[in-house]
């Protein structure tokens, strides 16, 4: 039967139907061929995506029951339960393209704000180019407008570049589309409080405010937990949002809160070793169970200040060609100032060998006429002795007469 494939790829097909009772071969799992295997091993297997194919089919989902089988999902079919299970089926939501298309048309920038807000958008931009850079099929421009939007919808998101891989993690999963991952985390920051996880947390150095509790400084996600978890360990990030989801009203803030009292302190590597287990995984449907939102996160939107995605790439590969020019103008005359250093070095060098050739000529000169004067004195040396011992003859000579 084609109805499962229908029922989550078609825009047009009906939401619900009570005929789906085997899923399609689109999520059919190969049944093992082993020795082994008998009927049994084939049923189970079957039982499991005909589970699926039921819990996607029905009008409301039973959390109960999921918890049950939660260890069993599919990569294929992982998307389409955090839809069915955070509700962003029934939301009608579009993905607007951010800003206007003409920049002409943006608004005022007397205070300086729109052009704070393009500087932003413009490290943003580099950013996920940057983070798209070694990864296939991957849309730069649907991950920006789908986190501008988030942005536009909750203001308290800060930590763009997390948020940036985040969105690309969920738009890699199968049958994920760029306005079907935009509700799902639209979803996620409204009912599960995602916004906390990219958001700026409190600095240790900052006193905190009398009406602030323990409680909530604690629960301030540390982004560098967030980040490996994304990066490095999504499969472990996918369980726990496979448990989250199976709690109305779970808040992922308390995940922090509940590492640190397990392990002890704030060690980031620590944290990741501990939550890999996935005994310990499992103890988080306690935390989640107990540690619920008092209602939806209130969403308060705010007014366009920035460009969209293709402005904003345009205006970046401008400032690079701008930087480009600007290099080469500078290497340019670096160039003329070397080839002024070499000729000045070539004078240099014909001036010091002109003094030395000089030189040379001097003191052959001065030696020559050195060497005359001493040997004239040495003869009138030699003379004046002559004289000075005649005299003294004759002075003897006198004495005796």
């Amino acid at each position: 039967m084609e109805f499962l494939d229908s029922l989550i790829l078609g825009s047009n097909t009906p939401r619900y139907a009570d005929e789906a009772l085997f899923p399609s071969r689109t999520y059919k799992k190969l049944i093992c061929n082993r020795k082994h295997c008998n009927t049994t091993c084939a049923s189970k297997t079957l039982a499991e995506f005909e589970f699926w194919a039921y819990f996607l089919s029905e009008k409301k989902p039973n959390r109960r029951e999921v918890r049950k089988k939660i260890h069993t999902i599919s990569k294929d079919l992982r998307f389409s339960i955090w839809a069915k299970c955070s509700g962003s089926r029934e939301r009608h939501m579009e993905l607007k393209p951010v800003g206007p298309h003409d920049p002409a048309k943006a608004p005022d920038t007397k205070d300086g704000v729109n052009d704070h807000g393009r500087l932003d958008d413009r490290d943003l931009v580099r950013f996920i180019l940057d983070m798209c850079r070694s990864t296939e099929d991957c849309s730069q421009e649907a991950i920006f407008n789908i986190l501008k939007n988030l942005e536009r919808d909750f203001p308290i998101i800060s930590n763009h570049e997390l948020l940036a891989l985040f969105i690309m993690h969920v738009l890699e999963l199968p049958y994920a589309s760029p306005q079907t991952v935009y509700c799902l985390i639209y979803s996620l920051m409204k009912s599960h409080n995602f916004c906390s996880i990219f958001s700026e947390s409190k600095k240790s150095d900052e006193p905190a405010e009398d009406n602030d509790t323990d409680g909530d400084i604690v629960n301030k996600a540390d982004p560098g937990f967030w980040k490996a978890l994304i990066s490095e360990h999504s499969s472990v990030l996918d369980q726990m949002i496979d448990l989250l989801l199976c709690y109305e009203g779970a808040d992922i803030a308390s995940v922090p809160l509940f590492l640190r009292e397990q392990t002890g302190g704030d060690n980031l590597e620590e944290w990741v070793r501990f939550m890999s287990m996935r005994s310990n995984l499992e103890r988080l449907g306690s935390v989640f169970e107990s540690n619920k939102l008092s209602g939806p996160v209130e969403v308060d939107r705010r007014e366009e200040t920035y460009f969209d995605f293709l402005v904003i790439q345009n205006e970046a590969i401008k400032a690079q060609e701008t930087m480009r020019m600007e290099v080469s103008e500078r290497l340019n005359s670096l160039q003329e100032e070397r080839d002024e250093l070499y000729a000045q070095k070539a004078n240099l060098v014909e001036a010091c060998s002109s003094l030395e050739s000089d030189l040379k000529e001097y003191q052959e000169k001065y030696v020559k006429k050195v060497e005359t004067m001493l040997h004239d004195a040495e003869d009138r040396c030699k003379k004046y002795e002559r004289e000075n011992t005649e005299l003294k003859e004759r002075l003897h000579e006198n004495e005796y007469k």
